[in-house]
């Protein structure tokens, strides 16, 4: 995918303002024309559950003094998780769909493919995006199809530092066989698990945490440039699963529940001071430190240092019918104070320089200064059965049922199935 910036030379303010005054003499929601003048937005919900004000109400408030200044309605509509990526499918196919809706990269692919998203590039200026912090992360072949909303859930290994002191561990681990060492040293000094990874429940944030991380740290890549196979079945990509099979089979330090063991478990058994190295992500964080833990976050290193790192974005619809103006509420939306008030709900690093809230300290360099480390996923259409079928065979892998190279090559080969769909 490419990732170079565009130059942006279309101007919409001057037409922003004419629409404005044109609303103003005529006091209502409909340009002269007789356009509709009402944006829809779909997010996902973040407010915890009783929380004393709720997405759809925060959301209200955010907008309403751009609905107020540029005469227009701006229904916001909560979509649930169990059912958000079911309802954008069918909105957006039956041309339902709203004019700016949040996803997740691993669905960007599927959707531009389709021609169902705009890109932001004729709408925007250089100016308007100059306090991004992410605004790389939202490019997809070139364009500006996604504007980052969320860019956290980075994937770490933590350690409980007083274990590592009862076990003579004077240094965190650095490298693969850092951890290998001190998670031995652990097991063998103390009465605690040395290490423990969560293989019991699927998903591509599990996956990330759990073998995407080490493919890339390895020197490998997950799809090739195009989009049109699998990439993991190399080298690097043995490497990582030979890793993590010898961490069960090899040095005993993943337990035989491994394969059963869901998130909250092991987040559980470490918050109780049970295990000295687990893997997960910066949102794991003040759990633990809630739960008193002196803890401290690593990004491993092999041949090369990446973490995976969530990116979330706005995009628009190709079927809205006033894009300037939804680009110019996307932009509203992402401002510093409107982010700011997001974050009371949703507590990510900032997106911007204008945001004055504050990122948890154990990861402030993680995504400032080493923020060239962090990676999301490629956004190729077809993609789910990548990590399906990684997810499915290393499994099979850790069970004992297939070696690293009999798991790599049958995720491989359901991987190319649906990928090839993509050279059509």
């Amino acid at each position: 995918m490419t990732m170079q910036r565009k130059t942006r030379s279309t101007t919409i303010s001057a037409a922003l303002l004419a629409g404005t005054l044109a609303l103003a003499l005529t006091g209502c929601q409909q340009g002269s024309g007789g356009e509709d003048r009402t944006l829809s937005v779909w997010l996902p919900p973040f407010a915890a559950e009783g929380a004393e004000k709720g997405d759809l109400a925060l959301w209200q408030d955010i907008v309403a003094p751009f609905a107020e200044e540029h005469d227009v309605k701006v229904d916001i509509t909560i979509v649930p998780w169990e059912s958000f990526e079911t309802r954008f499918l069918t909105g957006f196919s039956s041309g339902d769909g709203p004019d700016l809706g949040y996803m997740y990269a691993e669905m960007i692919g599927d959707y531009i493919s389709r021609g169902q998203l705009a890109s932001y590039e004729p709408y925007l200026e250089d100016a308007d995006t100059d306090a991004f912090h992410f605004l790389d992360q939202g490019l997809y072949d070139g364009d500006q199809y996604g504007l980052p909303i969320v860019v956290g859930g980075a994937r770490v290994v933590f350690y409980n530092n007083a274990l590592l002191s009862e076990a003579g561990i004077t240094t965190p681990p650095e490298t693969w066989d850092d951890l290998v060492d001190a998670a031995l040293q652990v097991e063998q000094n103390t009465d605690t698990t040395g290490l423990a990874m969560a293989w019991g429940e699927g998903g591509i944030g599990v996956m990330a945490e759990n073998y995407v991380n080490f493919l890339w740290q390895a020197g490998g890549e997950l799809v090739n440039e195009d989009g049109t196979a699998a990439a993991f079945n190399s080298d690097a990509g043995l490497k990582a699963a030979q890793f993590i099979s010898d961490l069960r089979f090899e040095h005993g330090l993943l337990a035989e529940n491994t394969t059963a063991m869901n998130r909250a478990e092991l987040q559980a058994a470490f918050a109780a001071g049970e295990v000295a190295f687990a893997f997960g992500n910066d949102g794991d964080a003040p759990a633990y430190q809630e739960a008193g833990l002196d803890i401290g976050a690593v990004v491993l290193t092999d041949e090369e240092q990446y973490s995976f790192v969530a990116t979330d974005v706005l995009v628009m619809a190709e079927s809205s019918k006033n894009k300037e103006l939804a680009t110019e509420l996307a932009l509203f939306m992402l401002s510093g104070p409107s982010m700011d008030s997001f974050n009371s709900i949703a507590d990510y690093p900032p997106i911007s320089s204008e945001q004055t809230s504050d990122v948890n300290p154990l990861f402030a360099d993680l995504y400032s200064t080493e923020a060239e480390i962090l990676r999301q996923y490629p956004a190729v259409p077809n993609s789910s059965v990548v990590y399906t079928s990684l997810y499915e065979n290393l499994q099979q892998m850790l069970l004992g049922q297939k070696t690293p190279q009999e798991a790599l090559a049958a995720a491989e080969s359901a991987a190319n199935e649906a990928l090839a769909q993509n050279a059509k």
